[in-house]
């Protein structure tokens, strides 16, 4: 795919059931592409990395304001708000956070779907010890099972994007 770029315009926020809850005009001067790279002023920015490994930018709003958004988010807000439906967030279809955030790899989905995608991690068949007893299970699921954790979560300690669930702490082995 030829990358093309295109002014960064209006961005939006949303609330937990990912609803579009403000919209927010963006200072002229800002470009992103197809590649998911971006422009300020006409010089490629690199953007910071958070904890959860996602590429972010810090962005001017018209008001003056300064305004935090994942590049994915930017990218296909940018690109294809258009076929944004109400319940969808942005998902990477290759589950890389930092090295794709081109267009190619984003879509709109709903967290159903985003769950089956990120269930076919390798790390689903990882060992894993709670380190609050030293129970080994053979999988989060087994684990998620004996302690009456939801699905998904445990996984989320275990890789350090939680401290705890239900007050109990994990690591992969």
């Amino acid at each position: 795919m030829q990358e093309i770029w295109k002014k960064v315009s209006t961005l939006y926020r949303m609330n937990s059931k990912y609803e579009i809850i403000c919209e927010i005009d963006i200072e002229n001067g800002y470009e992103v592409s197809t590649k998911g790279r971006m422009k300020v002023n006409g010089n490629l920015r690199c953007g910071s990395i958070d904890q959860n490994g996602y590429v972010c930018d810090f962005l001017k709003g018209k008001d003056g304001n300064f305004y935090r958004f994942k590049r994915h988010q930017i990218v296909l807000q940018t690109f294809k708000m258009g076929e944004y439906i109400p319940g969808c967030t942005v998902d990477h279809i290759i589950r890389s956070k930092i090295k794709d955030n081109s267009l190619d790899n984003l879509r709109w989905a709903n967290i159903s779907t985003q769950v089956k995608n990120r269930e076919n991690k390798v790390y689903k068949y990882k060992k894993v010890m709670c380190e609050n007893d030293g129970k080994i299970f053979q999988s989060c699921q087994e684990a998620e099972k004996w302690y009456g954790i939801p699905k998904n979560m445990l996984s989320r300690v275990a890789r350090g994007e939680r401290k705890t669930v239900h007050n109990l702490k994990f690591k992969y082995l």
